[in-house]
């Protein structure tokens, strides 16, 4: 709890000053709750490279919760680079469960930015079929209308 606490105070104070130290704690740290917290910590503060940050980690970690928490606080940051790092773990990750969660991750953007890239996912028959099956369930709830005509466009046509 003392290492979880001084990780979240470091990137909330001093951000930009202690990026390499929280990296380490990001990257190198052998406890993967350390290594989530960290991510977190870093996503929640001021830093600049928290995005790409974030990427690097939900791409390289070595385990899968952590990687699908990555996804998901990148999705939270609003960065530009989010989608499409986020729908290439959707298509690229070995652990299913990431491929999923990442799923939920995209339904994490704003409603305006939501709904174009779950339909996306929806209809790249390429995708596991458990992924596109959570993509459809997050895309309903947006609850936009832009959601709901796509998902009446989807049952209607056959």
């Amino acid at each position: 709890d003392n290492r979880e606490d001084a990780i979240f105070w470091m990137a909330q104070v001093r951000a930009e000053e202690a990026s390499n130290e929280l990296k380490k704690f990001i990257f190198e740290d052998g406890d993967a709750e350390i290594r989530e917290h960290a991510a977190f910590s870093y996503a929640q503060s001021e830093a600049k490279d928290a995005a790409d940050v974030l990427i690097r980690q939900g791409r390289t970690d070595k385990d899968p919760d952590v990687r699908s928490q990555a996804w998901f606080w990148l999705a939270q940051t609003g960065a530009g680079e989010s989608e499409a790092a986020i729908r290439k773990a959707m298509r690229d990750d070995n652990d299913a469960d990431v491929r999923e969660q990442a799923g939920f991750a995209m339904s994490q953007f704003p409603e305006d930015r939501a709904v174009e890239p779950l339909a996306d996912i929806l209809e790249d028959s390429s995708l596991d079929m458990a992924v596109r099956e959570q993509a459809l369930f997050w895309l309903a709830q947006t609850e936009s209308d832009e959601a709901f005509e796509y998902i009446d466009k989807i049952l209607t046509s056959n």
